[in-house]
């Protein structure tokens, strides 16, 4: 349920390396992020945070933590990237609060409104878990399936932030309320 992703400090993020980040993401699963062979490296601190920098946004739907640093000749591996992935594999199985689900959402759509979409702004109602290993949750309104991608975005990162679900991408699945009126003719 948890990758980890070795990069070599001195050798650049490649296409092929974007798309398998990529694909493990789009799949649900935990990444961790962690730059081998720091010890050809001379300023470690600077290669580190180019790397958290690029991450960071080429994999904005995701809150990731920051890289690890090891030396795998020195067998340097810090216990905190095994905590990590504990942490992570805990949070893909954790069931959210209805009733907190809803209230974040609620602070999200205040803190930054719903755009207008064709003269009309969709109305979120609520908000539900529907499962986890990956974790979905369903989003429920009128003409919801109809926000816009950037709003969507923003809804997952906020829903991602209030509940620290760091690691891994969660995904939105909008469903729209039909309409009762809409087949009768006058």
């Amino acid at each position: 349920d948890v990758v980890l992703f070795m990069i070599e400090a001195d050798k650049e993020f490649t296409k092929t390396d974007k798309q398998i980040c990529r694909l493990v993401l789009d799949k649900g699963k935990g990444l961790i992020f962690v730059i081998n062979k720091i010890d050809l490296v001379d300023e470690l601190k600077k290669i580190k945070n180019e790397y958290i920098f690029y991450i960071k946004n080429l994999f904005s739907d995701a809150l990731l933590s920051d890289p690890f640093s090891i030396c795998s000749l020195k067998l340097d591996f810090p216990k905190k990237i095994f905590d990590e992935v504990i942490s992570i594999h805990s949070r893909l199985r954790k069931n959210f609060d209805h009733k907190d689900l809803n209230q974040a959402l609620q602070e999200a759509i205040n803190k930054n409104k719903i755009p207008v979409y064709s003269k009309f702004r969709p109305k979120i109602k609520y908000i539900k878990q529907v499962s986890t290993r990956p974790i979905i949750f369903k989003i429920f309104g009128n003409q919801a399936n109809k926000l816009s991608l950037d709003y969507q975005k923003y809804l997952a990162k906020s829903l991602s932030k209030k509940f620290n679900i760091k690691g891994f991408k969660i995904f939105l699945k909008f469903i729209s309320a039909v309409n009762p009126f809409k087949s009768k003719k006058n």
